[in-house]
């Protein structure tokens, strides 16, 4: 058997994981697009729309977001300088994990400086 083959079968055989929760993963989409309906949250991650309420829910309860309605649908607004819940992350930003997904923050005094994007750059990397 060819090593990526085995690879496949023991990943098959512990199942299917990842490095970033349903939660990262939605405040991640909310911060890239911060008008973005549960529909489209539902649909990009692979979860009911159930689940995403659920979890907008209890990101906006224990402070990570804030929703602001506008018209039919919400606007969302991060807080980035929050730190991460689990004990051995409490020392870090929200604003690692997002900007470690690919989030480019221009968040003012809310996140810390050495987190900031710069808002005259391109996003392009040296």
């Amino acid at each position: 058997m060819s090593r990526s083959i085995e690879a496949a079968h023991r990943s098959a055989q512990h199942g299917r994981w990842t490095f970033v929760t349903n939660h990262g993963r939605v405040l991640s989409l909310i911060t890239k697009q911060p008008r973005i309906t549960t529909r489209e949250i539902a649909a990009r991650i692979g979860i009911t729309e159930r689940a995403v309420q659920k979890i907008v829910a209890a990101l906006e309860a224990d402070g990570y977001i804030m929703r602001q309605k506008e018209g039919r649908g919400s606007l969302y607004e991060i807080h980035p300088d929050l730190p991460m819940r689990h004990p051995l992350e409490r020392d870090h930003p929200v604003s690692d994990l997002l900007i470690a997904v690919g989030c480019k923050l221009i968040c003012g005094d809310k996140c810390p400086r050495s987190r900031q994007a710069d808002p005259q750059q391109d996003g392009s990397r040296s």
